[in-house]
């Protein structure tokens, strides 16, 4: 997502395949961590976070695509903020109290989520969130200097494909 480039537009719901619908409607009620998927920290940070989820209650979506582009659709956010990467995190998908958390609540309750060790780095929520934000907005704006663009998401092994949503 290069800011200096176009927005290429995600791909129609009719493009998608059997396997992107089933994993679209099995992901109806849970979370799914919307991330930048060319970015390398970003991809990285996924696979740790499958690693750290055992009980495998997270999806995740790359910002560049269906499911993404469908969130900020409903939630009338402009699809110009996807430029800015980031984290984004969609409690209660498709359904009516869906809400979206960005950046560092993000990611904290995203961690808070899983039945893991990690989950214990949610407790982070007592640093101010002002210092928290300030710090996040460091990083994702180094981001590909720090690790790298990635020119598509990185490829998942066969058994995490129902983790991924289009």
């Amino acid at each position: 997502m290069d800011a200096d480039g176009p927005l290429p537009a995600p791909p129609a719901e009719a493009d998608l395949s059997e396997q992107d619908m089933l994993n679209l409607n099995q992901a109806r009620g849970g979370s799914v961590l919307l991330f930048d998927g060319e970015c390398g920290m970003c991809n990285g940070f996924v696979q740790r976070f499958i690693k750290a989820d055992p009980t495998q209650v997270m999806r995740y979506a790359p910002l560049q695509g269906f499911t993404a582009a469908e969130v900020f659709e409903r939630h009338h956010i402009p699809r110009e903020q996807l430029l800015g990467g980031g984290l984004r995190l969609v409690q209660h998908f498709r359904e009516p109290g869906e809400r979206v958390l960005s950046a560092t609540d993000a990611a904290l309750t995203a961690l808070g989520e899983t039945q893991s060790a990690a989950r214990h780095l949610a407790a982070f929520r007592f640093v101010p969130k002002g210092i928290r934000e300030w710090v996040y907005a460091n990083i994702a704006a180094n981001r590909y200097r720090i690790a790298g663009k990635v020119e598509q998401c990185a490829m998942m092994r066969p058994d995490q494909i129902h983790l991924f949503l289009p």
